[in-house]
C-alpha cells in the first residue's frame, strides 16, 4: 500500500481514474489534470470550466458546469 503525498495546488473538488490518473477543478470552476508522474508541473490546466468533475481514466472524463452536464470532455490526450 502506497503513503499518502501531498502534492502543491488547491483544488474544490477532485476525482481518480487511477492512482497516476487524477483530475480536479478549482474554486474558480478552472479544470486541472495531475501530470506529476510524466514531468516537473503537478498540474496541467485544461480548457473550459465546470463545477464538478468525475474521471474515468485519463481521457475519459466528465463533469458538471452551472447549466448543464458535460461528458465527455474534449481536447484530452
Amino acid at each position: 500500500m502506497a503513503d499518502w503525498v501531498n502534492i502543491g495546488g488547491s483544488l474544490a473538488a477532485t476525482s481518480a481514474g487511477s492512482r497516476t490518473t487524477v483530475w480536479g477543478v478549482n474554486s474558480g470552476n478552472g479544470i486541472y489534470r495531475y501530470t506529476g508522474d510524466q514531468g516537473t508541473t503537478d498540474w496541467v490546466g485544461i480548457n473550459g470550466s465546470l463545477v464538478r468533475i468525475d474521471a474515468g481514466s485519463r481521457t475519459n472524463v466528465g463533469g458538471a458546469s452551472m447549466s448543464f452536464v458535460k461528458a465527455p470532455l474534449s481536447g484530452l490526450g
